[in-house]
């Protein structure tokens, strides 16, 4: 997939942005594409479908694509929250003996949260520990 650039596109410590209209849909492709294909990645390179060991891999290569300055870019159409979302559902449908369960059967046999609730509590706490640095 190739990147529009124009003028109004700005990158600031990873985060891509319409300088214009401070919207984060380019950079949501971005990440969508790189995480999309690391989750691919690994389904490919490991043999197994043991949910630790491919749930680690996840958790350390791919993860973090999806939630990095996550409270910044949060996303709030519900477009962008199914396509950063899908990364999760397919690699977790994908694991030993989850394929017929629900998403959020999934991810409470994973005890993983979705990520729309991961980037909210990151939210919360950055705005809390914000708050009491301010008052206190």
């Amino acid at each position: 997939m190739k990147y529009a650039h124009n003028h109004s596109n700005h990158t600031d410590l990873g985060v891509t942005y319409d300088n214009k209209k401070l919207k984060f849909g380019l950079h949501i492709d971005k990440i969508y594409s790189k995480a999309a294909l690391r989750a691919k990645l690994i389904l490919k390179c490991f043999q197994t479908r043991s949910s630790s060991v491919l749930l680690k891999a996840y958790c350390t290569f791919v993860r973090p694509l999806l939630e990095y300055a996550s409270v910044i870019w949060n996303p709030y159409h519900k477009g962008d929250i199914n396509k950063i979302e899908s990364v999760q559902r397919y690699l977790t449908k994908r694991l030993s003996g989850l394929s017929h369960k629900t998403y959020n059967q999934r991810l409470d046999v994973l005890s993983l949260d979705s990520l729309r609730t991961s980037s909210t509590h990151e939210g919360r706490s950055a705005f809390v520990l914000q708050n009491d640095q301010l008052s206190g």
